[in-house]
């Protein structure tokens, strides 16, 4: 997120991805307020892209055709694919072998800057 608030990337984010960050955010910490100004400023640096029923297709298809790949993580997966982005930024290897995506592992991005 760093280097989307820096101007280095463009970076995008479905609305699931939000949500997702904002659930883990309150279920560690319990700050309700801190949770939802944490889901506020991700937004604010993404462009946000809609969970509508291609992506819930893709979704689906994912599930059904990659072991590796379960719930949250194939809808994030199928936004990508569905808009056409070929590269998704997670620590998360479930990712990893999904054709037409291209996982970024952040650690090692943060350890070559």
């Amino acid at each position: 997120m760093q280097a989307a608030a820096d101007d280095e990337i463009r970076a995008y984010a479905s609305i699931e991805m939000i949500q997702e960050l904002v659930h883990h955010r309150l279920r560690r910490t319990g700050d309700r307020a801190r949770a939802a100004a944490d889901g506020r400023d991700a937004a604010q640096l993404c462009t946000l892209l809609n969970f509508d029923r291609e992506v819930l297709d893709l979704t689906l298809d994912l599930i059904e055709q990659t072991p590796t790949i379960r719930g949250r993580d194939a809808v994030h997966a199928a936004t990508a694919l569905a808009y056409g982005i070929e590269r998704i930024v997670s620590p998360d290897d479930a990712f990893d072998g999904i054709p037409g995506l291209t996982r970024i592992d952040p650690s090692t991005r943060r350890a070559g800057r």
